[in-house]
């Protein structure tokens, strides 16, 4: 049986996952369900990628990442190499996720 605080911060981390998750909708025009996918378009994957990222700068683990969009937890560790050739994109989508959805007052 889980505890009240651990369904809490279960149910934030599903909160957080969906404001991310909206965000990379909306910025890429990409439903969700095509970055689960395992499409090779140069756009997904550049989403995919982004989605993982921020997650990790939310301090989600590979695994939970993994879990959510169903991928093997190797690519969120060859994804986070990359992560600095994307620092800028991450930094506005974090501003825009800060704006939006005062996700970062929640974490």
């Amino acid at each position: 049986k889980k505890k009240v605080g651990e369904l809490k911060k279960e149910a934030l981390k599903k909160r957080i996952f969906q404001a991310i998750t909206n965000a990379i909708e909306s910025v890429f025009g990409i439903p969700f369900k095509e970055i689960q996918g395992r499409s090779k378009d140069k756009g997904i994957v550049k989403a995919k990628k982004i989605f993982c990222l921020i997650a990790l700068e939310y301090g989600y683990s590979g695994r939970e990442i993994c879990r959510y969009i169903g991928k093997d937890p190797a690519i969120i560790t060859r994804y986070g190499k990359e992560r600095s050739s994307y620092k800028q994109e991450i930094e506005q989508m974090i501003a825009r996720l800060s704006k939006l959805s005062k996700v970062n007052s929640q974490v």
